[in-house]
């Protein structure tokens, strides 16, 4: 039955392609990846974090977070800035991806309900090719 009350209290109706591939110099330049979610009657919004790790690696960044309901998301550190956008209601713009840029990202939806608190995150990755080139041959 718990696991029953964690399905209802986060929905999330809309995640970014997983994997999502970018090619350097094609599609790397402003790449949104949006979530949406839905929230189940009587459980409330605390707050939005986006995250990021490497593949393989169990250590995450946090990137940015939206304190609560009624605010914005507040970067981690103003490094940000220059990689990234935030827009509402989850969308990380992800803002000139290159070679090494392959990430996973993970955005964590916290919440409470007179039952409880919890949380429920949504995670993709981000594949990074090199630019495609074409090479003809002449014989």
């Amino acid at each position: 039955m718990l696991y029953y009350l964690i399905l209802e209290s986060v929905t999330f109706t809309r995640e970014p392609s997983n994997p999502t591939t970018v090619i350097e110099g094609v599609n790397s330049h402003r790449v949104p990846l949006t979530w949406t979610f839905s929230l189940g009657r009587g459980v409330n919004l605390k707050s939005v974090t986006i995250e990021r790790t490497r593949p393989g690696e169990n250590s995450r960044t946090r990137i940015a977070t939206r304190p609560s309901a009624n605010d914005s998301f507040i970067f981690a550190s103003n490094a940000f800035r220059t990689d990234y956008g935030v827009r509402l209601p989850a969308t990380l713009v992800l803002k000139k991806v290159q070679r090494t840029d392959d990430y996973i990202y993970i955005l964590k939806v916290f919440y409470s309900s007179s039952i409880r608190n919890g949380q429920a995150e949504a995670t993709v990755s981000v594949v990074v090719f090199g630019e495609y080139q074409n090479v003809f041959s002449f014989n």
